[in-house]
């Protein structure tokens, strides 16, 4: 407990302090509550972490990367610049600079399309670019729906 209160720990029904008088009450034979633990959010947790172990944590990293690779190939195959220069590309998100369009108009025009992109998080850019997510159990297909989302709002805006 005492690496704990000194590391900083976020996160509050994480945090061990939070439960350490509850843990004290149950210890001395008393009973002590301090909240409902979100029980959906640990099932959830537990079955993203099931399907991490049973894809395997090479084939994961390795899809990412393909995935991504095939997202940034079809974004600079449109004519789009990719935010990130090429050693500091992540695979498991992308921005994408938009050329003359603002990019809160642009992303509820995907919406148009079955596809949710976030606006760029970088104040000094606000409104040229958007973010895509291609994190977790993402596939070619949501790939491509993402990339015929992307070209259909850009030709509507033409």
């Amino acid at each position: 407990m005492e690496q704990i209160r000194d590391g900083g720990l976020s996160g509050y029904f994480l945090n061990l302090l939070n439960w350490e008088p509850v843990m004290e009450k149950f210890m001395d034979g008393s009973w002590g509550y301090f909240a409902t633990p979100p029980i959906g959010v640990i099932y959830t947790m537990a079955k993203a972490l099931e399907l991490i172990n049973n894809e395997g944590m090479d084939n994961r990293i390795k899809r990412h990367e393909r995935l991504a690779s095939l997202l940034r190939d079809g974004i600079e195959g449109m004519g789009l610049n990719i935010v990130a220069e090429l050693p500091y590309r992540s695979n498991t998100v992308t921005g994408v600079f938009l050329k003359g369009i603002d990019s809160p108009e642009f992303i509820r025009k995907c919406l148009n399309y079955g596809v949710e992109f976030a606006d760029g998080a970088l104040p000094e850019m606000r409104g040229k670019y958007f973010r895509i997510g291609h994190m977790g159990w993402v596939q070619e297909t949501d790939i491509k729906m993402s990339l015929e989302a992307i070209e259909k709002a850009l030709n509507a805006f033409k």
